[in-house]
């Protein structure tokens, strides 16, 4: 505290106080070393003072930028979680998302394809099988689409593009017609949610930890807020690619069992039976009320028996 007329300055201070260690300490330290003295002492120096001061400022200082980059962080990730809520709303709500599927469809495709290009013009035959396995038995049946190893070398990235959304288009038609319009919709809109939450709550842990560890770069050069803004950008926009790809991949390959029926059937039996045929609460049948005997104790038929030594049928059914 201060203390004495306001030409002199005093102050208490502690060697061992964290903010003097961190701002301006030594300073400070071999100060009180010249004047020999210690920790308790009062001290009467402008020149120190001002160097106390101006610790205190920059603590000040310190403390208003580390709240302002808690904000800018929770800024960030409340942006991202507005955008991923918005999506989940839209399939809680029932939307139709068939279009959205099928555009994710053609993305994954255009990109499988665009990776197995690279910086080529045009692919080999042996690279044009290569791509092909990647998508033979996910999109489209094998054989669905097929070109001679001759004509592969002329054919460009848009041309293996339309091809191969096109047959991806026909395998997906054919699976809507198989388990009707109607639970394909709710299908889509089932797994894009779970496909969804299940990466968000992935991406929510990796930010937390790149925040973590951008915090480490405040010692070097680089603000961590910027490159917290810079690396979750770039681990948000995997994480959408990521869902677009498990989503249609798992449409593509989900199976609905063919007893589905038949479980329905088994649920509303059990329906029946235990609210009656005609609508009415079947009595309850009494419970029997089971005594369990130790085996040292007199056995309950009367013999006079441990119930270990007794052959009675009534207690014994399994002699």
């Amino acid at each position: 505290g201060r203390q004495g007329d306001p030409g002199e300055t005093r102050f208490y201070i502690s060697l061992e106080d964290d903010l003097m260690r961190l701002f301006g300490g030594d300073r400070i330290q071999n100060m009180m070393e010249k004047f020999d003295l210690d920790e308790d002492t009062p001290i009467e120096n402008k020149m120190l003072t001002r160097a106390i001061e101006n610790a205190q400022t920059t603590v000040e200082s310190r403390n208003f930028q580390s709240r302002k980059s808690v904000l800018e962080y929770d800024d960030v990730m409340n942006k991202q979680r507005e955008i991923i809520y918005a999506q989940r709303r839209q399939v809680l709500d029932g939307l139709d998302i068939k279009e959205t599927v099928l555009n994710m469809m053609h993305t994954s495709v255009s990109n499988h394809v665009a990776l197995a290009f690279g910086e080529n013009q045009h692919l080999d035959a042996a690279q044009y099988h290569e791509m092909l396995k990647g998508m033979e038995g996910i999109y489209f049946a094998k054989g669905a689409v097929e070109f001679s190893d001759e004509e592969i070398p002329s054919k460009t990235q848009e041309d293996f593009d339309e091809a191969f959304i096109a047959a991806a288009e026909k395998t997906y038609e054919a699976k809507e017609q198989e388990v009707t319009t109607p639970i394909m919709r709710e299908l889509e809109r089932v797994i894009m949610l779970r496909v969804v939450d299940e990466y968000w709550m992935d991406h929510i842990d990796a930010m937390d930890d790149l925040k973590q560890g951008v915090r480490l770069q405040g010692y070097g050069n680089n603000n961590p807020v910027d490159v917290y803004k810079r690396e979750s950008l770039d681990m948000f926009e995997e994480m959408v690619s990521a869902i677009q790809d498990e989503t249609v991949r798992r449409l593509y390959s989900v199976r609905l069992k063919k007893d589905e029926e038949v479980k329905r059937e088994r649920v509303a039996k059990a329906t029946v039976e235990n609210v009656g045929g005609d609508g009415t609460t079947p009595k309850k049948q009494p419970v029997k009320k089971t005594v369990k005997i130790g085996r040292n104790d007199p056995c309950p038929c009367g013999s006079g028996l441990k119930w270990k030594k007794c052959t009675c049928k009534e207690y014994h059914p399994d002699l």
